[in-house]
């Protein structure tokens, strides 16, 4: 099972420390919020996909998108660092067919819904496939991590249970 990139989240706790986690292994219980860093991003392109890359940028959680048409188009948005390094740019030039030009910069954090997910077999935390998602990913995510253990854990006589769940409290 591929593992997803990491990125440095700030989290305020409840009693109102910050600390800075990476892994989901060090994700705390008592939190108040979570920033996670965002990029400003710049991609130039052909006017014929502008609906594919806009709809790209909005799958990818973007705000303040804004498109410009002249002989090329220029759209600039805002969105989370964590969905650039998954696979953005591979999946801007498949829908480009690689006429496109994509450019980032660190532009700060924003507040995000994030929760740590865990895989249970058998009722057991393996802590080992443990990781950090937004909540709108989630059941995705989950489903995708479920299927893929269902297919590489051999059969046995016994049934397995295989479950992906957030933060210790609701199975998805």
């Amino acid at each position: 099972i591929p593992a997803l990139p990491s990125v440095a989240y700030e989290v305020t706790l409840t009693n109102g420390n910050r600390v800075t986690i990476q892994h989901a292994d060090e994700w705390p219980e008592n939190i108040k919020q979570v920033e996670e860093p965002e990029v400003s991003c710049t991609i130039i392109t052909l006017p014929e996909y502008i609906g594919k890359i806009t709809e790209l940028c909005i799958k990818k959680r973007a705000i303040d998108l804004n498109v410009d048409v002249l002989d090329k188009v220029t759209i600039t948005c805002k969105i989370p660092l964590m969905e650039i390094i998954a696979d953005f740019y591979d999946k801007l030039q498949s829908y480009t067919n690689g006429f496109s030009s994509f450019d980032y910069e660190i532009s700060g954090a924003r507040i995000s819904q994030m929760h740590k997910m865990i895989i249970l077999i058998n009722d057991k935390v393996i802590n080992e496939f443990a990781i950090i998602v937004h909540e709108i990913n989630s059941r995705f995510i989950g489903l995708k991590m479920v299927e893929k253990l269902k297919e590489i854990i051999p059969r046995a006589q016994i049934k397995i249970k295989i479950q992906a769940a957030l933060d210790n409290s609701k199975n998805i």
